[in-house]
Protein backbone atom coordinates (compact mmCIF):
# COMPACT_ATOMS: atom_id res chain seq x y z
CA UNK A 1 0.00 0.00 0.00
CA UNK A 2 1.39 3.38 -1.03
CA UNK A 3 2.07 6.42 1.09
CA UNK A 4 -0.89 8.29 -0.39
CA UNK A 5 -3.30 5.48 0.54
CA UNK A 6 -2.05 5.43 4.13
CA UNK A 7 -2.54 9.19 4.39
CA UNK A 8 -6.12 8.87 3.17
CA UNK A 9 -6.84 6.11 5.74
CA UNK A 10 -5.39 8.20 8.59
CA UNK A 11 -7.40 11.24 7.53
CA UNK A 12 -10.59 9.16 7.47
CA UNK A 13 -9.90 7.74 10.93
CA UNK A 14 -9.27 11.22 12.26
CA UNK A 15 -12.53 12.46 10.76
CA UNK A 16 -14.45 9.54 12.31
CA UNK A 17 -13.02 10.31 15.76
CA UNK A 18 -13.83 14.00 15.38
CA UNK A 19 -17.37 13.15 14.30
CA UNK A 20 -18.13 11.13 17.44
CA UNK A 21 -20.28 13.07 19.94
CA UNK A 22 -18.36 14.50 22.88
CA UNK A 23 -15.15 16.40 23.49
CA UNK A 24 -11.59 15.11 23.62
CA UNK A 25 -9.62 16.06 26.73
CA UNK A 26 -6.22 14.40 26.80
CA UNK A 27 -6.88 10.70 26.27
CA UNK A 28 -10.42 10.97 27.61
CA UNK A 29 -13.61 11.65 25.68
CA UNK A 30 -16.21 13.73 27.54
CA UNK A 31 -19.90 13.32 26.79
CA UNK A 32 -22.27 15.97 28.13
CA UNK A 33 -25.87 15.47 29.27
CA UNK A 34 -28.14 17.09 28.19
CA UNK A 35 -25.97 19.15 25.81
CA UNK A 36 -24.83 16.20 23.68
CA UNK A 37 -27.44 13.61 24.71
CA UNK A 38 -30.96 14.13 26.00
CA UNK A 39 -30.80 11.17 28.41
CA UNK A 40 -28.08 9.61 30.50
CA UNK A 41 -28.73 6.14 29.09
CA UNK A 42 -28.31 7.46 25.55
CA UNK A 43 -24.88 8.79 26.56
CA UNK A 44 -23.95 5.46 28.16
CA UNK A 45 -25.04 3.54 25.06
CA UNK A 46 -22.75 5.72 22.95
CA UNK A 47 -19.83 5.71 25.40
CA UNK A 48 -16.74 3.56 25.18
CA UNK A 49 -14.43 2.32 27.94
CA UNK A 50 -12.48 5.24 29.38
CA UNK A 51 -15.08 7.89 28.54
CA UNK A 52 -16.45 10.38 31.05
CA UNK A 53 -20.13 11.33 31.07
CA UNK A 54 -20.77 14.68 32.78
CA UNK A 55 -24.38 15.38 33.75
CA UNK A 56 -25.65 18.91 34.30
CA UNK A 57 -27.90 19.75 37.23
CA UNK A 58 -31.51 18.71 36.77
CA UNK A 59 -33.94 15.86 37.37
CA UNK A 60 -33.46 12.81 35.14
CA UNK A 61 -36.44 10.47 35.23
CA UNK A 62 -34.91 7.22 34.04
CA UNK A 63 -33.40 3.93 35.12
CA UNK A 64 -29.88 3.42 33.85
CA UNK A 65 -27.41 0.59 33.32
CA UNK A 66 -23.65 0.87 32.88
CA UNK A 67 -24.00 -1.98 30.35
CA UNK A 68 -20.60 -3.46 31.21
CA UNK A 69 -18.72 -0.27 30.31
CA UNK A 70 -15.81 1.08 32.36
CA UNK A 71 -16.84 4.72 32.28
CA UNK A 72 -17.06 7.59 34.74
CA UNK A 73 -20.60 8.88 35.28
CA UNK A 74 -20.45 12.12 37.24
CA UNK A 75 -22.27 15.33 38.04
CA UNK A 76 -20.52 18.58 37.23
CA UNK A 77 -19.00 18.83 40.73
CA UNK A 78 -19.39 15.69 42.88
CA UNK A 79 -17.64 17.27 45.88
CA UNK A 80 -20.22 20.11 46.09
CA UNK A 81 -23.27 19.06 48.18
CA UNK A 82 -25.49 21.61 46.44
CA UNK A 83 -24.63 20.21 43.00
CA UNK A 84 -25.20 16.66 44.25
CA UNK A 85 -28.59 17.64 45.69
CA UNK A 86 -29.61 19.20 42.39
CA UNK A 87 -28.41 16.42 40.06
CA UNK A 88 -31.14 13.86 40.59
CA UNK A 89 -31.66 10.38 39.18
CA UNK A 90 -35.37 9.84 39.83
CA UNK A 91 -36.63 6.26 39.58
CA UNK A 92 -40.34 7.07 39.93
CA UNK A 93 -40.93 3.61 41.42
CA UNK A 94 -40.25 1.89 38.10
CA UNK A 95 -37.31 -0.33 39.07
CA UNK A 96 -33.69 -0.07 40.22
CA UNK A 97 -32.34 3.40 39.47
CA UNK A 98 -28.73 2.42 38.65
CA UNK A 99 -27.55 -1.06 37.63
CA UNK A 100 -23.86 -2.03 37.46
CA UNK A 101 -23.96 -5.77 36.88
CA UNK A 102 -21.83 -6.89 33.95
CA UNK A 103 -18.36 -7.27 35.38
CA UNK A 104 -17.43 -3.59 35.33
CA UNK A 105 -13.97 -2.85 36.79
CA UNK A 106 -12.80 -0.23 39.28
CA UNK A 107 -12.61 2.18 36.33
CA UNK A 108 -16.41 2.30 36.36
CA UNK A 109 -17.33 5.20 38.65
CA UNK A 110 -20.68 6.57 39.84
CA UNK A 111 -20.25 9.90 41.63
CA UNK A 112 -22.08 13.08 42.50
CA UNK A 113 -25.79 12.23 42.23
CA UNK A 114 -28.91 12.11 44.33
CA UNK A 115 -30.41 8.68 43.59
CA UNK A 116 -34.02 8.39 44.67
CA UNK A 117 -37.42 6.91 44.00
CA UNK A 118 -36.26 3.42 43.05
CA UNK A 119 -38.47 0.42 43.71
CA UNK A 120 -37.34 -3.12 42.95
CA UNK A 121 -37.24 -6.63 44.36
CA UNK A 122 -33.56 -6.19 45.21
CA UNK A 123 -31.61 -2.96 45.08
CA UNK A 124 -34.04 -0.08 44.98
CA UNK A 125 -31.40 2.61 44.48
CA UNK A 126 -28.25 0.89 43.19
CA UNK A 127 -27.65 -2.74 42.24
CA UNK A 128 -24.09 -4.07 41.90
CA UNK A 129 -23.84 -7.65 40.66
CA UNK A 130 -22.12 -9.91 38.16
CA UNK A 131 -18.66 -9.71 39.79
CA UNK A 132 -18.49 -5.96 39.21
CA UNK A 133 -15.94 -3.79 41.03
CA UNK A 134 -17.12 -0.19 40.52
CA UNK A 135 -16.46 2.86 42.68
CA UNK A 136 -19.60 4.43 44.14
CA UNK A 137 -18.82 7.67 45.96
CA UNK A 138 -20.12 11.10 46.89
CA UNK A 139 -23.77 10.27 46.25
CA UNK A 140 -26.98 10.74 48.21
CA UNK A 141 -29.02 7.53 48.03
CA UNK A 142 -32.42 8.34 49.45
CA UNK A 143 -36.02 7.19 49.57
CA UNK A 144 -35.65 3.91 47.69
CA UNK A 145 -37.54 0.67 48.39
CA UNK A 146 -36.64 -3.01 48.02
CA UNK A 147 -39.45 -5.52 48.19
CA UNK A 148 -36.92 -8.06 49.47
CA UNK A 149 -33.42 -6.72 50.25
CA UNK A 150 -31.14 -3.77 49.73
CA UNK A 151 -33.32 -0.68 49.81
CA UNK A 152 -30.46 1.73 49.11
CA UNK A 153 -27.69 -0.49 47.68
CA UNK A 154 -27.71 -4.23 46.92
CA UNK A 155 -24.32 -5.92 46.38
CA UNK A 156 -24.39 -9.48 44.99
CA UNK A 157 -21.23 -11.46 44.13
CA UNK A 158 -19.29 -8.25 43.65
CA UNK A 159 -16.55 -6.15 45.22
CA UNK A 160 -17.29 -2.46 44.81
CA UNK A 161 -15.79 0.45 46.73
CA UNK A 162 -18.63 2.32 48.44
CA UNK A 163 -17.38 5.48 50.11
CA UNK A 164 -18.42 8.99 51.13
CA UNK A 165 -22.11 8.42 50.40
CA UNK A 166 -25.15 9.51 52.37
CA UNK A 167 -27.54 6.53 52.49
CA UNK A 168 -30.71 7.86 54.05
CA UNK A 169 -34.34 6.84 54.55
CA UNK A 170 -34.36 3.74 52.37
CA UNK A 171 -36.58 0.76 53.16
CA UNK A 172 -36.40 -3.00 52.72
CA UNK A 173 -39.20 -5.45 53.37
CA UNK A 174 -36.71 -8.12 54.51
CA UNK A 175 -33.06 -7.13 55.10
CA UNK A 176 -30.59 -4.36 54.45
CA UNK A 177 -32.62 -1.20 54.54
CA UNK A 178 -29.56 0.89 53.68
CA UNK A 179 -26.97 -1.53 52.25
CA UNK A 180 -27.20 -5.30 51.63
CA UNK A 181 -24.02 -7.36 50.98
CA UNK A 182 -24.51 -10.99 49.96
CA UNK A 183 -23.39 -14.13 48.10
CA UNK A 184 -19.61 -14.03 48.42
CA UNK A 185 -19.19 -10.28 48.00
CA UNK A 186 -16.11 -8.53 49.40
CA UNK A 187 -16.71 -4.78 49.12
CA UNK A 188 -14.93 -1.93 50.85
CA UNK A 189 -17.62 0.13 52.60
CA UNK A 190 -15.90 3.20 53.97
CA UNK A 191 -16.78 6.59 55.48
CA UNK A 192 -20.47 6.57 54.59
CA UNK A 193 -23.28 8.03 56.64
CA UNK A 194 -26.10 5.48 56.90
CA UNK A 195 -29.08 7.06 58.63
CA UNK A 196 -32.79 6.44 59.22
CA UNK A 197 -33.04 3.32 57.05
CA UNK A 198 -35.49 0.54 57.91
CA UNK A 199 -35.74 -3.21 57.35
CA UNK A 200 -38.63 -5.26 58.61
CA UNK A 201 -36.42 -8.19 59.57
CA UNK A 202 -32.61 -7.82 59.55
CA UNK A 203 -30.07 -5.00 59.40
CA UNK A 204 -31.75 -1.64 59.18
CA UNK A 205 -28.49 0.09 58.28
CA UNK A 206 -26.49 -2.81 56.78
CA UNK A 207 -27.09 -6.54 56.30
CA UNK A 208 -24.19 -8.91 55.55
CA UNK A 209 -24.96 -12.44 54.31
CA UNK A 210 -22.37 -15.07 53.29
CA UNK A 211 -19.79 -12.38 52.47
CA UNK A 212 -16.46 -10.90 53.57
CA UNK A 213 -16.71 -7.09 53.51
CA UNK A 214 -14.32 -4.56 54.96
CA UNK A 215 -16.48 -2.01 56.81
CA UNK A 216 -14.55 1.05 58.01
CA UNK A 217 -15.32 4.37 59.66
CA UNK A 218 -18.97 4.62 58.76
CA UNK A 219 -21.63 6.34 60.84
CA UNK A 220 -24.81 4.29 61.39
CA UNK A 221 -27.53 6.35 63.05
CA UNK A 222 -31.23 6.00 63.80
CA UNK A 223 -31.69 2.87 61.69
CA UNK A 224 -34.27 0.24 62.64
CA UNK A 225 -34.89 -3.47 62.01
CA UNK A 226 -36.48 -6.46 63.64
CA UNK A 227 -32.94 -7.56 64.59
CA UNK A 228 -29.72 -5.55 64.33
CA UNK A 229 -30.92 -2.01 63.82
CA UNK A 230 -27.45 -0.79 62.83
CA UNK A 231 -25.68 -3.84 61.38
CA UNK A 232 -26.67 -7.51 61.09
CA UNK A 233 -24.00 -10.11 60.17
CA UNK A 234 -25.11 -13.70 59.51
CA UNK A 235 -23.24 -16.78 60.69
CA UNK A 236 -21.53 -17.45 57.34
CA UNK A 237 -19.97 -13.99 57.04
CA UNK A 238 -16.70 -12.44 58.19
CA UNK A 239 -16.21 -8.70 58.62
CA UNK A 240 -12.69 -7.30 58.45
CA UNK A 241 -11.08 -4.21 59.95
CA UNK A 242 -8.46 -1.94 58.38
CA UNK A 243 -5.68 -4.43 59.18
CA UNK A 244 -7.71 -7.21 57.54
CA UNK A 245 -8.29 -8.77 60.93
CA UNK A 246 -11.61 -10.49 61.58
CA UNK A 247 -14.04 -8.74 63.92
CA UNK A 248 -14.89 -10.69 67.08
CA UNK A 249 -18.36 -12.19 66.81
CA UNK A 250 -20.12 -10.33 69.58
CA UNK A 251 -23.12 -8.05 69.72
CA UNK A 252 -21.19 -4.91 70.53
CA UNK A 253 -21.20 -2.02 71.03
CA UNK A 254 -24.28 -2.68 73.23
CA UNK A 255 -25.62 0.88 73.04
CA UNK A 256 -23.38 3.46 71.37
CA UNK A 257 -19.72 3.63 70.43
CA UNK A 258 -17.20 2.26 67.95
CA UNK A 259 -16.61 -1.25 66.67
CA UNK A 260 -13.27 -2.75 65.51
CA UNK A 261 -13.70 -1.08 62.10
CA UNK A 262 -14.02 2.37 63.62
CA UNK A 263 -17.72 2.57 62.76
CA UNK A 264 -19.88 4.76 64.98
CA UNK A 265 -23.40 3.76 66.12
CA UNK A 266 -26.03 6.13 67.47
CA UNK A 267 -29.68 5.57 68.33
CA UNK A 268 -30.24 2.44 66.24
CA UNK A 269 -33.20 0.34 67.40
CA UNK A 270 -34.69 -3.09 66.93
CA UNK A 271 -37.93 -4.90 67.60
CA UNK A 272 -41.52 -3.82 68.04
CA UNK A 273 -41.85 -1.49 69.80
CA UNK A 274 -38.42 -0.10 68.81
CA UNK A 275 -35.88 -0.46 71.60
CA UNK A 276 -32.16 -0.12 72.22
CA UNK A 277 -30.11 -2.80 73.91
CA UNK A 278 -27.64 -5.57 73.16
CA UNK A 279 -27.79 -6.35 69.45
CA UNK A 280 -29.65 -3.20 68.48
CA UNK A 281 -26.45 -1.66 67.15
CA UNK A 282 -24.53 -4.75 65.93
CA UNK A 283 -26.05 -8.22 65.72
CA UNK A 284 -23.97 -11.30 64.94
CA UNK A 285 -26.18 -14.28 64.10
Amino acid sequence: MGKRAWMIILLCLGFMLYALPGRIQGEERILLVPEDFSTIQEAIDTAQDGDRIVVAQGIYREQISFSGKNIVLTSTEPSDPEVVANTVLEGEGNGTVVRIERGESSKAVLTGFTIQGGRSRRGGGVLVAGYARPVIENNVISGNLAQERGGGIFIHRSSPVVRHNLVIENTSELGGGGIDVCSGSSPLIEENTVIRNRANLWGGGMYVVNSQPMILNNSLEENHAGEGGGLFVNSMSIVFDEEKQEWPRQNRPPLEGRDPGGNIYRENTQGDPPAKGEGSQVWFD
